[in-house]
């Protein structure tokens, strides 16, 4: 994963998501999980995928989509 998409999950950082990237062993696919979520807006997103990256530039578009005041 490049430092621009951990720049970006920082800023969604600041912005006061929580940001959640796990790895499973034990699945054959969709083995990444990419959660965002932030408790003030009840905003959650969630998706498991082979491709981390693009999962977490998904999670970073629909974040910014969702809460355009800081858009990204």
């Amino acid at each position: 994963m490049s430092s621009a998409l951990f720049a970006q999950l920082e800023r969604l950082r600041a912005d006061g998501a929580l940001v959640l990237l796990k790895w499973d062993p034990e699945r054959v696919v969709d083995r990444c999980t990419v959660v965002v979520t932030r408790s003030d807006t009840d905003y959650a997103w969630r998706k498991d995928s082979d491709d981390i990256a693009g999962a977490v530039a998904e999670a970073v578009a629909a974040y910014w989509a969702a809460h355009a005041g800081g858009a990204g």
